[in-house]
């Protein structure tokens, strides 16, 4: 029995890993993009964006997938403003064509890693306000 297609849902989860998938089966290097991948940092930033050092990430790989698990291993609540799955440095260039689908699939980013380019009208930070990393 084969594997239903990645939902959208699970896609949006994990966009680096997606990303990777994608890049390094049209450019070849898909064993160098999942080495960057897994081992690269992650990061859980607070509100007023210092490291959580309570909360861990779990990232379980399968094959080329990975699963997400966030666990809060102190004892009081805390506020969390952003989950950076995956932080490593790429040789990409900057001229690199980029496409990513955010929130919704109707939230389309185009260009390049260093000018990227909403398309359409439905772009993340200003149709839903979602906030936008530097």
């Amino acid at each position: 029995m084969s594997r239903p297609p990645i939902s959208r849902r699970a896609l949006l989860a994990v966009p680096g890993a997606a990303l990777a998938s994608q890049v390094s089966t049209s450019c070849g290097a898909r064993g160098h993009w999942l080495r960057l991948l897994r081992g690269s940092e992650w990061r859980v930033l607070g509100l007023d964006r210092e490291p959580l050092p309570s909360f861990t990430l779990a990232r379980e790989w399968r094959q080329g997938e990975c699963a997400l698990r966030l666990r809060n291993g102190g004892a009081a609540p805390a506020r969390v403003a952003e989950v950076r799955v995956f932080a490593f440095a790429h040789d990409l260039p900057e001229d690199t064509p980029i496409y990513t689908e955010g929130y919704q699939m109707l939230s389309q980013t185009g260009g390049t890693l260093s000018k990227p380019v909403p398309i359409g009208g439905y772009a993340d930070a200003k149709h839903y306000r979602l906030p936008s990393p530097p």
